[in-house]
């Protein structure tokens, strides 16, 4: 339970005329910037008002976005809504903000689109919550608009952008996995998520107390040594405690009025069972009592002949199908062939028409999970593609449905909303994005957003990352001389972006997409595409034991602007990895603290260690991969 203060009762409305029913003198829509195409138009609106129209006709290339300009604050969160109807015979119907720093130089964004099942001629709101402003950003554009070529007519009515006002206390999150540690596990880390910026509030303004069931039998009351904006926190040795309730609340110190406080059940236990699947201390993945780290791609549907091609190819160990409804057949093929699957109960929610209620949905999920969870081929459910924190209650109530209906298996989502990662905590216990380069092949997002998302997660929640391994050419296919120009990643770029994800912090690899390489075989034969991506998989198994070693990683900091760098020990061995990850050379100096001899430079550039330091240039997204002994 967690309670909190009211900061404010009404939020401030920050876009200017709202109603959008005030017209300047020359007919134009007072504080909006509409392109052609788009216009003011009385009666579209809800009730019959005014709204935003867009009406095309003919024009299969036109693209452009209504919208307006609004001054943000770092460190704020905004959100922004508008309710939407569509009338298209082709596209659909967008929603976005996106900020900008003081150059006017984009920065990140967020957006929302009617679902297939809400292009029906009806209002439907859209929301966006964003993440909080970054400290250089300083403007953000709201947009209305359709996507390209968009064939119709669609309106908007009732857009809002307001500030959120959180409680100065959030969540409360341990970090071992579902709150549970052994006495192996030497010490727990229990956090307070705190949101002070939003009540004036500085971390010398408040006291942190966290109270906790100590082994002695006795309660134990101590204030948190470490606070700050975002975050209190406390480190207890396993062995001084019990199980029972961990206690945090929130103090303002000039008058001790309680500001927020929450509890957490916390279970201690002697070991670890040896059957099922969990996340251990380190976020390493532990199936029936071993060690695992991932190694798959997406899948749509699954086949045994193409099962057979897969396992041929490379040693993958595991597959996320999309289909939903696999047999326990399928899974038996999965099985003989060593691999694991993580079972897809995404997209079963209340606001999807085929289900409708709460109840329904729950009643799918049910169905799905209980005709695998007793299987040796489930590995994990992966319970949300990309939903926004706008659906957050949804989420965790998904999450607490799943851990529920079979405890031993935990849950993996993959999103986009990197920089939200945090309010995702209590939906999940595994996390990831798909930072694809996309067609301005952005690679150095791949290394930005794992370190921000192991950052958000407080470098306490394993990241399975999708990594795209696929031509962007596959989703061109109505179109094939377009599709037929598009670039085809090589084996060295799929390398440079499956090596930034790891030296940033990834716990595990899934490639994306082998439909994807199957759709475009007519482009580049598969053998040859899944190829490379095979080769990738070798190599990757090749260092298993860095990724499942006891001993201590280390991600190096301080590197130049777009180079990632991470060493791993196992015993006498380490295995050293730098990446450049933009389309620009970059001199890296690294001090590795120590005297190190290279074994091997097994990949990309070579290296030498000198005085216990390495100095390289690199040209464009290069990389060395090298082991090394002291």
């Amino acid at each position: 339970m967690c309670v909190g203060i009211v900061i404010a009762a009404v939020a401030a409305e920050l876009l200017a005329n709202p109603q959008l029913e005030k017209l300047d003198a020359n007919g134009r829509l007072e504080g909006w910037n509409l392109p052609k195409l788009y216009k003011p138009v009385r009666g579209e609106g809800l009730s019959q008002t005014q709204g935003i129209v867009y009406e095309n006709v003919a024009d299969s290339n036109y693209y452009a976005l209504a919208g307006q300009s609004v001054k943000v604050i770092p460190g704020r969160s905004y959100r922004v809504t508008v309710q939407a109807k569509s009338e298209l015979k082709k596209g659909s119907v967008h929603l976005c903000c996106e900020w900008s720093d003081a150059n006017g130089k984009y920065l990140s964004g967020n957006y929302a689109s009617l679902k297939k099942d809400e292009m029906d001629g009806q209002w439907h709101r859209m929301t966006i919550i964003t993440p909080r402003m970054p400290k250089d950003a300083v403007r953000a554009n709201v947009s209305l608009y359709c996507g390209k070529g968009a064939i119709g007519k669609a309106c908007w009515d009732d857009p809002s952008m307001t500030l959120v006002v959180d409680d100065p206390l959030k969540a409360m999150h341990c970090d071992s996995y579902r709150n549970t540690a052994a006495d192996a596990d030497g010490e727990v880390t229990f956090r307070a998520v705190l949101n002070l910026i939003d009540s004036n509030l500085t971390p010398t303004d408040v006291i942190a107390s966290f109270s906790y069931p100590g082994a002695d039998g006795k309660v134990h009351t101590v204030a948190a040594k470490e606070v700050a904006m975002t975050q209190a926190m406390i480190r207890l040795p396993v062995k001084d405690l019990a199980s029972g309730k961990v206690r945090f609340v929130l103090f303002r110190k000039s008058d001790r009025k309680v500001l927020g406080a929450q509890d957490l059940d916390f279970r201690r236990i002697a070991k670890y069972p040896t059957k099922g699947v969990r996340i251990d201390s380190r976020r390493r993945l532990v199936v029936d009592g071993k060690r695992f780290f991932p190694i798959g791609m997406y899948w749509g549907s699954v086949s045994e002949k193409e099962l057979d091609e897969y396992v041929a190819g490379g040693p993958f160990n595991c597959l996320m199908p999309y289909d939903g409804n696999l047999s326990r057949k399928t899974f038996d093929l999965c099985e003989k062939r060593g691999l694991k699957v993580a079972f897809s109960v995404k997209d079963i929610y209340p606001w999807y028409k085929q289900y409708g209620t709460r109840e329904a949905a729950d009643a799918a999920v049910k169905s799905r999970i209980e005709s695998v969870k007793d299987h040796p081929a489930t590995l994990c459910y992966y319970i949300n593609d990309e939903v926004g924190v706008a659906k957050m209650p949804d989420l965790v109530h998904r999450q607490e449905q799943v851990k529920a209906l079979d405890p031993n298996h935990p849950t993996w989502i993959v999103i986009y909303q990197f920089e939200e990662m945090r309010t995702y905590l209590s939906s999940s216990d595994a996390f990831g994005t798909d930072p694809y380069p996309g067609g301005k092949w952005e690679f150095g997002k791949c290394h930005r957003w794992v370190r921000t998302q192991c950052e958000q997660c407080f470098d306490s929640r394993p990241q399975w990352q999708a990594v795209q391994v696929m031509d962007h050419g596959a989703y061109m296919l109505a179109n094939r001389e377009k599709a037929s120009k598009t670039h085809v990643l090589t084996e060295d770029e799929m390398r440079n972006m499956t090596w930034q994800v790891l030296v940033a912090g990834a716990d595990g690899i899934f490639f994306y997409s082998f439909f994807d390489l199957k759709r475009m075989g007519w482009k580049t034969p598969f053998k040859e595409s899944f190829g490379r991506v095979c080769t990738l998989a070798k190599e990757l198994k090749g260092y298993e034991r860095f990724f499942l070693s006891d001993d201590e990683s280390k991600i190096f900091e301080n590197l130049p602007a777009g180079v990632g760098a991470k060493m791993w020990q196992c015993g006498g061995e380490y295995l050293l990895a730098i990446v450049n990850c933009e389309w620009a050379k970059a001199k890296v100096s690294l001090d590795l603290g120590a005297d190190y001899a290279v074994v091997a430079n097994d990949l990309g550039k070579p290296l030498e260690v000198k005085n216990g330091k390495i100095e390289v240039e690199y040209d464009d997204i290069g990389y060395s991969i090298l082991r090394l002994k002291r």
